[in-house]
């Protein structure tokens, strides 16, 4: 997961830094003998250059974990001043970005209740409706509409003369 998400992060940065301009500035070589910020975003670690007015270029060591950038001067005689171009990245990755904290937004009222509802027991309908001792029962009770025509099973038997009350024989 955090391999993902580094991954997003440095392709987002990427593709917003390809957008940016180069920023270049004369700053004091004193001013980067020790770890120092020198910018309000994160750096692209790919883009620094440090050179002199005469063009020569100095090695220097930038952390993004921290956004310091030092410059590295060997026995050389240090110059006055730096060109210092680099280009930077839409944020910031040494601080974290937040909008809320627990110290503000924290509601010590809050009541934390699990409101999820809880699972009633459903009905087996191979229970026994009508309790019995000895009964095997199987099936299942119905209700229903009919339609159409009901014939009497226990009625009358039917034939094809119709029943005459007087017999002629």
């Amino acid at each position: 997961m955090r391999v993902w998400l580094l991954f997003w992060v440095l392709l987002l940065g990427f593709f917003t830094s390809v957008k940016a301009q180069e920023k270049c500035r004369w700053v004091e070589s004193e001013a980067f003998l020790n770890p120092t910020i020198p910018d309000s975003l994160s750096i692209l670690g790919e883009t620094i250059r440090v050179t002199d007015r005469n063009g020569e270029s100095y090695d220097f060591k930038y952390e993004l974990s921290t956004n310091k950038l030092q410059v590295i001067f060997e026995n050389e005689p240090r110059p006055d001043s730096l060109l210092l171009c680099y280009r930077t990245f839409s944020i910031r990755f040494d601080q974290p970005i937040a909008h809320r904290t627990l110290l503000t937004d924290y509601d010590s009222t809050a009541q934390f209740k699990d409101n999820r509802m809880s699972e009633l027991p459903a009905f087996d309908f191979r229970e026994e409706l009508f309790p019995t001792t000895n009964l095997y029962k199987s099936g299942s009770l119905t209700r229903g509409i009919s339609f159409g025509n009901t014939q009497n099973v226990f009625g009358r038997r039917y034939s094809r003369e119709p029943e005459n009350p007087r017999k002629h024989h």
